[in-house]
């Protein structure tokens, strides 16, 4: 049986303009992303009466997704990550993969870090961003 694996080649991730109606533009040259990264805290609920240990479920977290790119100074996206994070907005993103059906995971959050973050005599600059989602993942 053929893997249903999708490639990571054309992933799109995406920042809401947050007009009416709202418009998602492409993050430009995104090269690596991880997250979200969606927890369940628990909380140890074990008592002198309990057989073996107990939790009982918080709420759950969106955690947050970081990715990495190519540095673009005059690329409007990404200076609206940087300004969202200075201006401590809430934004839309989403994350559209690449099968068939272009699933996609959406939520929102705060740039918490944008950094250009790397560079040497012999490469590119590279750029990293964190989001920390607010709320659901969907």
């Amino acid at each position: 049986m053929p893997t249903a694996a999708m490639r990571s080649k054309g992933v799109l991730l995406q920042r809401s303009g947050g007009g009416s109606p709202d418009v998602f533009t492409t993050i430009a040259e995104v090269l690596s992303f991880d997250g979200p990264s969606r927890t369940l805290p628990v909380e140890d609920a074990t008592t002198f009466d309990s057989s073996w240990a107990e939790v009982i479920a918080g709420i759950p977290d969106g955690g947050e997704i970081t990715f990495g790119m190519n540095l673009i100074p005059s690329n409007t996206v990404q200076n609206a990550l940087a300004e969202d994070l200075e201006n401590a907005t809430l934004r839309a993103y989403r994350l559209v993969f690449t099968d068939t059906g272009s699933s996609k995971l959406e939520f929102s959050g705060y740039v918490t870090a944008f950094s250009s973050s790397s560079g040497g005599p012999n490469s590119k600059i590279n750029a990293s961003c964190t989001i920390r989602v607010s709320g659901g993942v969907s």
